[in-house]
């Protein structure tokens, strides 16, 4: 089984050594790649937590001047991977949510009682797939949105994965966020591959990437039981064992 992976670096070649593990073939194809935001320490003041739906917010945190204050602070993660890079880095008070951004705005409020009250400000990229501010607001729960990285899309697929695609050497593109699966879409559709890509499985992370492939011709999706890594990967390797 040969799959495609999209997902930034150095993320995606991260990916494919754990598929790779498990005798997983994998080609690379990085359809964003990630521009980090300086966060300087007065984001954070009057915080009482942080909130981190992505690792690249604290990846971006990692390089900036705010790092030592931000580590004084509890922060709250969308799911595992982003709690390991937290303790990581550094926190000492890790609170992991279920693995989604809504998720993670739903368990929020009944932890704030035993934090006290204050701002809550998310490390966030400049594309929103939920709009947490907005959610917690509903719990009268203020949240500070501090720019933290930029996502680039490329311009056009490498010549490598179009002929590739062309000979129908990919079993299966592994797509991890809505923004990814936007752009796999038009850059299929860019290459004339939108109504023939019938032998490949999509394997989307999550439901709300799965909902992004509105132009593909029929496309065959599989989506992970839970939206992390882990989950993922298990997928992958349930699918190979059966091909």
């Amino acid at each position: 089984m040969r799959v495609l992976i999209t997902r930034p670096e150095p993320d995606a070649s991260e990916l494919a050594a754990q598929l790779r593990a498990l005798g997983v073939d994998t080609a690379l194809a990085p359809l964003l790649s990630i521009a980090f935001q300086e966060i300087e320490p007065c984001a954070l003041a009057g915080a009482s937590a942080i909130v981190a739906t992505s690792r690249n917010g604290l990846q971006a945190l990692s390089r900036s001047k705010a790092l030592n204050a931000a580590r004084k602070l509890p922060v709250f993660t969308v799911g595992p991977a982003t709690s390991a890079i937290a303790r990581e880095m550094g926190f000492a008070e890790v609170i992991t949510g279920p693995g989604t951004a809504s998720a993670l705005a739903a368990t929020i409020p009944e932890h704030l009682a035993k934090l006290g009250e204050g701002l809550l400000v998310h490390l966030a990229g400049d594309r929103l797939a939920f709009d947490m501010s907005a959610a917690l607001a509903r719990s009268n729960i203020v949240l500070k949105v501090i720019p933290a990285y930029r996502t680039e899309p490329i311009k056009e697929l490498p010549k490598a994965v179009v002929d590739g695609l062309g000979a129908r050497d990919f079993d299966a593109v592994i797509l991890m966020s809505p923004r990814t699966a936007e752009v796999w879409q038009r850059l299929i559709e860019q290459a004339g591959f939108a109504s023939r890509l019938g032998q490949l499985t999509h394997v989307c992370l999550s439901a709300a990437v799965a909902d992004k492939l509105q132009i593909l011709s029929k496309p065959k999706i599989v989506v992970a039981q839970e939206p992390n890594g882990q989950e993922l990967v298990s997928l992958i390797a349930r699918l190979a064992a059966g091909h």
